[in-house]
Parts: structure tokens; sequence; C-alpha cells
């Protein structure tokens, strides 16, 4: 069963993310269970990035700032030559709003799902253009393939799924689920929820879903799986 959440992000939030995500985006992968690693295939049409989790990005800011050098009010010119440039207290000041939107965001999901933010993976942010597309596919890991074992022991199963979308989509784009008969349609901030494994510990089935192609525009979504266990 897919909740939608609508509203769950307001689009100055999702507009900030898209920004952040915009430079970094690479073609996207698909996952081999029989090698346990990506690679790129055509079953995937879409560009994606993958943000750090915040309280990993927390620790990495905390060195950064360490790094900086400042002189104290009055020091001689002496003292100020050993100055940090200019530019490192910018990158600081950058990585610290990336590492707070991050920590906002997570700690929503944290808040609406129940689900501990150390058990997340990180934020994938995903960029569909015309002619954009992922077939069927699930986002579990069936451990009955070797390939999946070293990745299940990084925290256990995706036991959910939380998805939002950051723009409207012109035309296409759904996220549809064939054995619910439900299409999800585009719209700023509407966020999906849904678990992949059973009450009883069993893989849902029907969680199975696609991104509908992309006819007109673009789409832009992030996602982020959630584990049993500390995700590391």
């Amino acid at each position: 069963m897919v909740e939608v959440i609508d509203g769950f992000m307001d689009a100055a939030t999702c507009e900030a993310l898209v920004e952040l995500a915009r430079p970094r985006l690479a073609k996207s992968k698909v996952w081999d269970i029989a090698t346990g690693s990506e690679k790129e295939d055509d079953y995937r049409v879409s560009e994606q990035m993958f943000f750090g989790r915040s309280d990993h990005l927390t620790s990495a800011l905390i060195a950064l700032e360490m790094s900086v050098r400042e002189a104290p009010p009055g020091a001689s010119p002496e003292v100020k030559a050993y100055d940090s440039p200019p530019g490192v207290k910018a990158e600081v000041e950058r990585f610290r709003r990336e590492r707070d939107l991050i920590r906002s965001i997570e700690e929503a999901i944290e808040s609406t799902t129940g689900i501990r933010l150390n058990h997340g993976e990180g934020i994938q942010v995903l960029h569909y253009n015309p002619g954009g597309y992922y077939k069927p596919h699930y986002d579990y890991f069936d451990p009955q393939f070797d390939g999946n074992k070293a990745v299940l022991g990084r925290g256990g199963q995706r036991k959910a799924t939380f998805m939002v979308y950051l723009n409207d989509v012109e035309e296409g784009g759904g996220t549809s689920f064939p054995q619910q008969n439900f299409l999800a349609v585009p719209k700023t901030g509407r966020a999906l929820f849904w678990k992949n494994v059973k009450e009883d510990g069993s893989l849902d089935p029907g969680t199975l879903h696609a991104a509908e192609p992309v006819v007109k525009g673009e789409k832009w979504i992030f996602t982020k799986w959630l584990r049993e266990r500390e995700f590391i």
C-alpha cells in the first residue's frame, strides 16, 4: 500500500535541493544481482547523484571548520598572513548550508515514518529529461542472490522507501505500481511512502514499481531508502 503525502516539502526547499544536485549529476545505473555492483543499462534512463547522510556531513563539517585559520581581531599583519584564504571560509559556509538542508529533510522523514535517521541511506536525487524512464523494478535486495549479500550486510533490508517529487511535470513521469493498479502523479512537494517488507518479514512483490516515461518537460525527485538497522 502506497501512502501519498501532499505538501511534505515546500517549493523553496525542493528548488534548493535541485540546485545543489544539478551540477553533480551523472548517468544513472542499475544494480547487478550477479556481481553485486552497479552497471549502465538502458533499463533505466536518467541522471542521479547522492548526498551524504546529515550525520556524516556534520562530521565532515567539523573537520573542515577545524582547518580554517582566522586571526583574532587586532592581530598583527604577520599573524593575519596565516589566515585561510577567503575561498576556504566560503566553502565552509556552503557546506554548512547543505548539511542544514539535508538534516532538515531527513528529520522530517524520521518524524513522518518513525524510522530513525541513521537507518537511512543517503538522499538520492534523480533527474529525468523527456523520454527518461525506469522500467518495473523492486527496491529491496532479494537475499537468495549472492550478489546482494554484501549490501544487505550494511544495514539489512531496505524495509521502506520514501520518495518526493521536486517539481511538477508537464506530461508523463508518473510512478506506477502495476500490481496495485496505482499511478502517482508528480506534484511539487508530494511524497510517496511504502514498505518493501511485509509484517512477517517477507519481501512484498506488490511494491514492484516503475518511473513512467516523461513525455514533456523534466522530472526531479529524490528517494531515500530506509534499512532495518543502522546503515553503514
